[in-house]
Parts: C-alpha cells; sequence; structure tokens
C-alpha cells in the first residue's frame, strides 16, 4: 500500500520504509544554540537565490539530460510544497488570509 500511494510519475519505489516514531528530542539547549531568528522563517533568505535541484544535479553529475529536461523532471507541483517555503503573500498563508 505505501509503495503503491507513493509513486511518483507512475512508477513505484523499490523499497518503502515506515517509521513509527515515539518521542523526538531536541538537542538545542534553551532553544538559542543557532542565533536569533533560527526557528524565525521570515528571517530565513529567500529560496529564489538558491540554485534548483536540477542545476545541482547538472552540477555534480554528467548526465545526458538538458538542465531544462532535469527542471522539468525535478519540478514539484504547487500543492506539494509546504506552506513555509512559499513566498510571503502567494496564497492561503499569506499575509490576509
Amino acid at each position: 500500500m505505501v509503495r503503491r500511494t507513493s509513486a511518483v510519475r507512475g512508477k513505484r519505489p523499490v523499497l518503502a520504509l515506515v517509521v513509527a516514531i515515539r518521542a523526538g528530542l531536541l538537542a538545542l539547549p534553551q532553544g538559542r544554540s543557532c542565533g536569533p531568528g533560527f526557528w524565525s522563517p521570515e528571517s530565513w533568505p529567500s529560496t529564489e537565490e538558491m540554485p534548483s535541484v536540477a542545476a545541482l544535479t547538472k552540477a555534480v553529475q554528467d548526465t545526458p539530460e538538458t538542465l531544462d529536461e532535469l527542471e522539468a523532471y525535478y519540478a514539484v507541483p504547487k500543492l506539494l510544497v509546504p506552506a513555509v517555503l512559499k513566498p510571503a503573500g502567494s496564497g492561503p498563508t499569506g499575509p490576509g488570509s
């Protein structure tokens, strides 16, 4: 069942691992070890400045695909992008919603 629901572009993963978490521990004493604003998405750099997965793949692997083909392959449907990664003001998580 997990392999079927995890299919991407009609291809099922070869292996699926299901993990149940009972507890999670945060290894940052008092939550301040990373500096002010670390946990606040508003203080993070813009994702527009970061290279795409396709550009990183092309930079480190000798692939026969063009950069445009890799961009299309690695494209993520807008519905799957977590709200925290969407630019401010876009979609239902933006200001005024």
